[in-house]
């Protein structure tokens, strides 16, 4: 009997401790121990290859046009700048060209955050989008209407919409970021259009709903953290700050961009002056992971990952031509891992630059309505 009991108190103990996420103390050693848990490879399955038979598509915000576009890279045919042609765009909404739209002015300065999510409260596909000149909106992927806008303020940097179809504004609070940035809250699916609930979030710049949890990871000047939402669903749904986080700790801030690792749930992709990687389950940062040398960039502002290790940089000051902003960029960086000719068991990361003359990018996304 004795045996049995100490078992299952063993048992108890190790799923307290699997769930239990960790605070900033351990997360920034900088080294390789995390690394096969924070990528897109595993040990048990191998390397990741570029899977021609997987979708590819990817969102970006084009802050020259003020436009979203969707494009693809399996339409490429393997020659990554036929990007800059129309053959590989599948979708695109442009700002000044949409009557339903009542502040194009304000999106035409420019958007900052697009996804792709299913809205439950349209019932179909919609892209969420924000623009920091002070703009946040719902566009029809179908029709490319304009289905909800909103005007916060201080900078609206990343958006989310949550499973049941409420609304999620991260503003930056630009040079006031310290004081000024925040999160706020529309409860969409109570039939509300004004927001419920604003948490003071210092420089917020990214956020992804974690299903797995059942909160919010939002990106600020220093770190990850977490938030919850109170009387979820009603009319008075409320933001309060969780108990996890994580934080960069050495220096490197300005966090810019939270992306999820497609394949691998409770672990994101984070951008500030270098590329970091976040483990959710452990509330863990860190700067070393496999493929560091081919996946990090200095000052990249988006990413998009997919399961096959390929991914999709916005690095600033790459490429030619002097950009509108300090913060867009007109080239793209793609890495995909593929295998070196003749040495199946040597995997290689291929780099791309593509540079375009008619767009400036700042973030980019995986076009997936999945949360990770």
């Amino acid at each position: 009997m004795m045996k049995r009991i100490l078992a299952l108190l063993f048992c108890a103990a190790l799923a307290v401790s699997l769930f239990a996420c960790g605070t900033p103390d351990a997360s920034t050693d900088g080294t390789d121990s995390d690394a096969s848990a924070s990528t897109g490879e595993t040990e048990n399955k191998g390397p990741a290859l570029y899977d021609e038979t997987m979708e590819h598509k990817f969102l970006v915000t084009d802050i020259k046009n003020g436009a979203i576009a969707v494009l693809d890279l399996n339409k490429c045919d393997g020659d990554w700048t036929k990007l800059t042609g129309d053959q590989c765009v599948v979708w695109e909404w442009v700002s000044s060209k949409c009557s339903t739209c009542k502040y194009p002015n304000k999106v035409q300065a420019g958007i900052d955050d697009a996804k792709l999510r299913y809205s439950p409260y349209y019932k179909e596909d919609v892209i969420i989008a924000c623009s920091s000149s002070g703009w946040a909106g719902i566009i029809s992927y179908k029709t490319k209407e304009v289905l909800f806008e909103v005007l916060p303020s201080n900078g609206p940097h990343s958006i989310e919409l949550l499973p049941n179809g409420d609304f999620v504004v991260a503003c930056s609070g630009g040079s006031n970021w310290s004081t000024k940035g925040y999160l706020c809250y529309y409860p969409i699916s109570a039939g509300v259009n004004s927001r419920s609930s604003e948490l003071k979030v210092p420089s917020a710049h990214g956020v992804q709903w974690d299903p797995q949890r059942n909160l919010l990871w939002v990106l600020q000047y220093d770190g990850v953290i977490s938030v919850t939402v109170e009387k979820y669903g009603t009319k008075n749904a409320t933001l309060k700050k969780g108990g996890f986080s994580a934080y960069f700790g050495d220096g490197d801030a300005s966090g810019h961009d939270l992306s999820p690792v497609y394949g691998q749930p409770g672990k994101y992709w984070v951008t500030a002056g270098n590329v970091w990687s976040f483990d959710s389950e452990r509330c863990t940062l860190n700067s070393s992971y496999k493929n560091q040398g081919k996946y990090n960039a200095k000052n990249v502002k988006g990413i998009a990952y997919f399961a096959d290790g390929t991914m999709i940089l916005t690095p600033t000051g790459a490429g030619t031509g002097k950009s509108t902003y300090d913060w867009s960029t007109h080239t793209l960086q793609i890495v995909h891992i593929a295998m070196s000719e003749g040495r199946v068991k040597q995997p290689i990361g291929k780099v791309t630059r593509v540079t375009f003359t008619d767009r400036e990018f700042y973030k980019v996304h995986t076009f997936s309505k999945d949360y990770q």
